[in-house]
């Protein structure tokens, strides 16, 4: 009796080792699956944030060629993976769009400004969607 008491132990012994194996797997399991979604998150970040950045440079680029030739009614330059344009609404009301992207993220970035006096002043600089 005793051996057959014994031989019970020992098989409720190996089930709760599996079991708390197959809990500790799943956990593990998890936690990687969480980290690898989070590197990809970031990285995606990185993307979207240098596409921004590009439209940026853009709308600088786009401004100085304004500057440099105020003739300019309307616009476009392009340079690598950005694109800007100018869109004189009125002699004084100057809006310059400019996109960059870097590879599947795009970022448009509007600048609204006036000319007064002689002198460009910048109105409005935002991420448009």
């Amino acid at each position: 009796m005793k051996r057959k008491l014994k031989n019970k132990q020992q098989g409720a012994a190996l089930v709760t080792l599996l079991i708390f194996t197959v809990v500790a797997m799943t956990i593990f399991s998890a936690s990687v699956i969480l980290m690898v979604e989070n590197i990809r998150a970031t990285a995606g970040l990185g993307r979207s944030e240098q596409a921004y950045y590009s439209a940026e440079a853009a709308a600088e680029d786009t401004i100085l060629k304004f500057l440099r030739n105020r003739s300019l009614s309307e616009s476009t330059t392009q340079t690598g993976n950005v694109n800007g344009t100018v869109d004189v609404n009125s002699a004084e009301d100057i809006i310059m769009t400019a996109e960059g992207s870097y590879e599947s993220f795009t970022k448009i970035v509007v600048v609204e400004s006036i000319i007064s006096n002689d002198a460009l002043s910048i109105t409005s600089w935002k991420e448009s969607q």
